[in-house]
């Protein structure tokens, strides 16, 4: 069990586990435009080469919206947690979320001009944790601010096009199976068995949530593997196989995630 006490600039968290109490510090807003190249390092740790958005990218979400970004940082003031958002306008039934997911988010949020005051919904690109800070109740501090980001815009809502992280282990399983197993009675996945026990409603499957061509010699930098033909082939930290096309020199990789529903 974790427990969230957040006050301005600042987070303690209490893990039960571990009969300790960790100061850690919140900072949100344009200071953050200061932390861009331990951002950059800390992405690279955790995302793997061919999902992880490009700096470029993710810094312009930094300096549109600055405001949705949340770091936080340990006792030694090294960052330790990041989380990623875009304040949306979305009007629909969220069971009609669109299949796209995170890309979708990305195109609104960045490709269109997107009125911050109109909007109604945050919606979450990624929460990234240290490696050696794992397994704390980080995520949880930085989903709890995310909502606490939603209600000081007035926001009705926080979205997730949560990724199945475990799914990697069972790349051949359909996600439809997937998210259907249950470990003593919970869902199976631990990223969606968190979301659960923070109130959130998984609504449906973004079936391409993230979109990714690449040569096939890009392919092989991004995971050190070889692929000699044509063929779906099981990489490390996928959530699918991907695939091989040797006649347009393409690989493709369609993840699937799933669309998590806050209500604020």
């Amino acid at each position: 069990m974790v427990e969230c006490i957040i006050d301005t600039g600042r987070a303690y968290v209490m893990n039960s586990n571990r009969s300790l109490q960790e100061k850690t510090y919140i900072i949100s807003g344009k200071e953050q435009l200061n932390l861009l190249d331990k951002i950059s390092v800390l992405r690279k740790k955790v995302w793997p080469d061919f999902l992880r958005l490009s700096d470029e990218i993710i810094f312009k979400v930094y300096e549109r919206y600055p405001d949705f970004q949340i770091s936080l940082l340990n006792e030694e003031r090294e960052l330790i947690g990041i989380a990623n958002s875009i304040p949306l306008t979305w009007t629909n039934s969220f069971s009609e979320l669109p299949n796209e997911g995170l890309n979708w988010i990305m195109d609104t949020g960045l490709k269109r001009e997107q009125n911050i005051r109109s909007a109604n919904t945050l919606g979450a690109l990624s929460i990234t944790v240290a490696p050696a800070d794992r397994n704390q109740g980080i995520s949880k501090i930085l989903l709890h601010y995310l909502k606490r980001v939603a209600i000081t815009h007035d926001l009705m809502s926080l979205i997730v096009p949560a990724r199945p992280n475990l799914k990697s282990m069972y790349p051949l399983i359909p996600i439809e199976q997937y998210i259907t197993w249950k470990k003593e009675g919970l869902i199976f996945d631990p990223w969606l068995r968190t979301h659960c026990s923070l109130g959130a409603h998984l609504i449906n499957i973004c079936h391409r949530s993230a979109c990714i061509t690449a040569t096939i010699e890009q392919w092989e930098q991004w995971t050190g593997v070889k692929f000699p033909n044509d063929g779906d082939y099981v990489i490390k930290e996928a959530l699918t196989p991907v695939k091989m096309d040797y006649m347009n020199n393409l690989g493709t990789y369609i993840e699937p995630n799933v669309w998590v529903y806050y209500p604020i």
